[in-house]
């Protein structure tokens, strides 16, 4: 299986959200790197990490737009998105979308690191309790 593949596939773990899936596709010694540089080492924490961001947004879904492969190194581009499940405006819904890209090192088949390139400022304005700074920040789908 090549590197693209494993990737692929991992990425269909997540927008599953499955994270047992997930967990059977890291290494024991994986290590995620959010969009602001934190770092999160050991697949247990990650996969810990993962359940948490799921209950967040129970519909996180990526997009890819483009996947390039050299050797063990996969750089994958698109959007991520999701509804924040977080309390937000009354009678609204927070759907949040976001363009992305993830570094992704393979190592012996499996996923060895995970970074994610990305800029939460509109995520951030969505998830916080005012109204005017939701509206502002991104889209919000009336319920």
């Amino acid at each position: 299986m090549s590197s693209k593949d494993i990737v692929l596939s991992f990425i269909a773990s997540i927008n599953q959200n499955d994270v047992a899936a997930m967990g059977n596709q890291m290494c024991e010694h994986h290590i995620f790197v959010d969009s602001v540089g934190d770092v999160i080492s050991g697949r247990a924490d990650v996969l810990a990490a993962w359940d948490n961001y799921f209950l967040m947004f129970p519909e996180y879904h990526l997009r890819v737009e483009h996947i390039l492969e050299d050797g063990p190194m996969v750089a994958v581009f698109g959007t991520t998105d999701g509804t924040f499940a977080g309390v937000g405006a009354a009678g609204f819904v927070r759907h949040i979308v976001i363009h992305a890209a993830w570094k992704v090192v393979i190592s012996d088949g499996m996923i060895g690191s995970w970074q994610v390139y990305a800029d939460w400022s509109r995520g951030m304005a969505l998830m916080q309790d005012s109204d005017e700074q939701a509206l502002e920040g991104g889209t919000l789908l009336k319920t």
